[in-house]
Parts: structure tokens; C-alpha cells; sequence
């Protein structure tokens, strides 16, 4: 899996802490540059460590050890995972990636629970809005394939 890296102000230390949540996301506008244009702007204070393409490209804004500003309350406890999309479900370019990026995810972060941003305490957004309708939603997902790759 190819990974473009870009350049954000918006991030933070971590100050050692663990990783406990994926948060997963679906961005405010249809295509990448829109979303990259947003996240290079000083006024929006967002980010996100890493952007899925609608044609599965991976773009990382932020590097893991870092705190990328995506979800208020929990940026040094997690990884932000935005999927270009508005409110459209996945491409399947993006469901190949994110079932590579479950299985990375799973090594690396193994007690890292994958959660929709919208699933977070004391959040109101309706983030991601329909990512996941065909697979009964991002749980039933993140299992099946991360389960398919284990007993592969």
C-alpha cells in the first residue's frame, strides 16, 4: 500500500499515551483536494493522521505518534481515519485499503478499539454518515476481514 505524505499544522504530542481507539470518519467534502485545501487551513484546526481516496489512495497528514485534531477529547488517545466521501459509502478501492489498513491497524495497535466518530462519549456529530450500509456496519466489517486475513 502506497502512502502519499503531506504536511498539516494541526497536531499536538502525545504525551506518551497509549492508543485505545481507531476513529473512524468520513470527510465534509466530496473529493481529496477539497479535503487536503481544509486541513492546510489555519482556521480549521482539524486533521486527521490518515485520508482514504474514493479510488483507495492513502494521503497521511500527521505521523502515528503524533495527536491529529479529529476528535475533541480523545486526539492523544487515538488514530483518525477520514474516508473521502461525503455522504456516499465506500468505493470498493476504499474497502480493499481499509481491509489492508485493519490488518496493520491490528498489529500494531492490538487493543485499539476501531470506533465510528459518531460512537465517541459526549460526541454529536453523525460522523461517518453511510460508510459501512452493505456490511451491517464498521464492527461487523473490521471483523469479518480481520478475521478472513488471520485464518488466510
Amino acid at each position: 500500500m502506497t502512502i502519499v505524505q503531506h504536511k498539516t499544522i494541526h497536531k499536538s504530542h502525545r504525551s506518551g499515551k497509549q492508543i485505545k481507539y481507531i476513529v473512524i470518519h468520513q470527510t465534509a467534502a466530496k473529493n481529496f483536494e477539497s479535503t487536503r485545501t481544509w486541513f492546510h487551513a489555519p482556521e480549521s484546526e482539524v486533521s486527521a493522521h490518515y485520508v482514504v481516496d474514493r479510488d483507495g489512495t492513502v494521503h497521511q497528514f500527521v505521523k502515528e505518534s503524533l495527536a491529529a485534531w479529529h476528535a475533541r477529547g480523545f486526539n492523544s488517545v487515538s488514530i483518525g481515519v477520514e474516508f473521502v466521501g461525503l455522504i456516499e459509502p465506500m468505493t470498493p478501492e476504499q474497502e480493499e485499503t481499509f481491509k489492508v489498513m485493519i490488518a496493520y491497524f491490528r498489529s500494531h495497535y492490538p487493543t485499539a478499539e476501531f470506533i465510528e466518530h459518531r460512537e465517541l462519549p459526549k460526541t454529536t456529530t453523525k460522523c461517518p454518515t453511510l460508510l459501512f450500509p452493505n456490511h451491517g456496519g464498521l464492527k461487523k466489517f473490521v471483523d469479518k476481514y480481520f478475521i478472513q486475513n488471520v485464518l488466510s
